[in-house]
């Protein structure tokens, strides 16, 4: 699996593009977060809209889902010589997203005679479920409320179906103790992408958090994502902590 992280910066970064992740999936490509600023972040990577095969919304945060209607307006507007050539995305929802995605996307897609399913086909799972992509499983962790009240929310874990390799990325998250990631992560889980602020902070875990909640011999598998823009200044405490972090454009191979 190589993941490349489009993006690790905070939602008001100012010097990163938004936390979007790319995951190339035995060739089949997965979208994890589309927010407003992946019209930039694709542009400075090698991926192309049309690449993209699937997606997923970890929650509607603008930072996170802010990039999807155009994303879907410019696979929809394909030309290929001089013919209308759309190309419909993949989009995986939770049964109890379908009713956000059509409040975000409806207003801008569903005119001109156009509902939402010329531009993307809706993988609905259920409660619960998972959908199995090319030799891996990806299955949703309900973690609604723990990052800020009121908002649904979702982490994601993939597994490679036949060595049970694993990851886990955990979107945004303040209330750790309170999910059940422990639970989700294993001796095949080969990493954990983790929202860490290095300061306190109302809707993200702080470091000290993160340390406290992940037994220690999995320190080693954290990969800290979504950061403030003086990330530089947190060098020692990052590597006294013994985790890694996403760089912005560095591909990630998972073996």
């Amino acid at each position: 699996m190589i993941i490349m992280p489009l993006g690790v910066g905070g939602a008001f970064t100012s010097r990163f593009y938004h936390n979007n992740y790319i995951f190339d999936l035995n060739g089949i490509t997965l979208l994890l977060d589309a927010g407003t600023t992946l019209r930039d972040s694709l542009g400075a990577s090698d991926i192309e809209v049309c690449d993209i095969d699937y997606v997923f919304i970890t929650h509607f945060h603008f930072d996170h889902v802010g990039g999807l209607e155009e994303l879907l307006m410019k696979r929809y507007w394909r030309f290929v010589d001089n013919e209308h050539a759309p190309l419909k995305l993949n989009v995986i929802v939770h049964e109890t997203q379908v009713n956000l995605y059509h409040m975000l996307l409806q207003p801008g897609l569903s005119n001109q005679g156009l509902t939402l399913n010329d531009y993307c086909e809706f993988i609905v799972l259920p409660e619960s479920n998972s959908l199995h992509l090319n030799g891996y499983e990806i299955s949703l962790t309900d973690i609604s409320d723990l990052h800020v009240k009121g908002m649904k929310s979702f982490a994601v874990k993939i597994l490679e179906t036949n060595s049970k390799k694993n990851i886990l990325f955990t979107s945004d998250i303040k209330f750790l103790t309170n999910s059940n990631f422990i639970e989700q992560i294993n001796e095949n889980t080969c990493a954990i992408f983790q929202d860490i602020s290095f300061t306190e902070n109302q809707a993200h875990s702080t470091l000290n958090e993160v340390l406290s909640y992940y037994p220690k011999r999995f320190h080693n598998k954290i990969y800290a994502m979504h950061y403030c823009d003086d990330i530089e200044s947190y060098t020692y405490v990052i590597q006294q902590a013994n985790i890694n972090i996403t760089i912005q454009g560095k591909p990630i191979l998972i073996e």
